[in-house]
């Protein structure tokens, strides 16, 4: 009964075995591009009205990684209207048990524009997960003015979407 089971066996492993040794890396993602469209996802209602989305949403947290102060965006070009919302619903909302309200949109082109006493800040790609992203390049948490001038300059440019 035991040499009847060997060819099971045996499939099992070369199958396990082969696919292992086919599968293709994670690919690297692409830099962002200066007229990609960048999410911020709104989950606060006091920091959106119907026409504007408020410098607190643009605001990073009070926390430094080891890479400095980061905001976490999406990067959403290409997707359906439908999409962008799915995208973060899975990936913002699903982390915080909380209810995306708003969105604010704006390209890598708009951020370079926001400027404070020689800061610029950027975009760089974090995954996972895909298509995460995190603006990057703010002040140390202790330069509170020099961080609320960065969020409301990118408030202006950003558009909102109300969902």
């Amino acid at each position: 009964m035991a040499v009847c089971r060997l060819p099971a066996l045996f499939q099992t492993l070369w199958r396990t075995f082969f696919a292992a040794s086919t599968r293709q890396p994670d690919p690297v993602p692409l830099p962002v591009t200066e007229t990609e469209r960048i999410s911020r996802y709104v989950l606060d209602k006091g920091h959106f009205t119907l026409g504007r989305v408020k410098f607190r949403a643009f605001l990073p947290p009070n926390n430094n990684t080891p890479d400095g102060v980061a905001l976490s965006v999406g990067r959403t070009e290409d997707l359906t209207e439908i999409a962008v919302w799915e995208w973060g619903d899975e990936n913002v909302a699903a982390s915080t048990g909380r209810i995306i309200l708003a969105r604010g949109d704006f390209t890598l082109a708009d951020l370079r524009d926001v400027s404070d006493d020689g800061t610029t800040l950027t975009v760089v790609p974090d995954e996972p997960p895909p298509r995460h992203a995190d603006v990057i390049g703010w002040p140390p948490v202790d330069q509170k003015g020099a961080r609320t001038s960065l969020a409301q300059q990118l408030a202006a440019k950003a558009q909102v979407v109300v969902r």
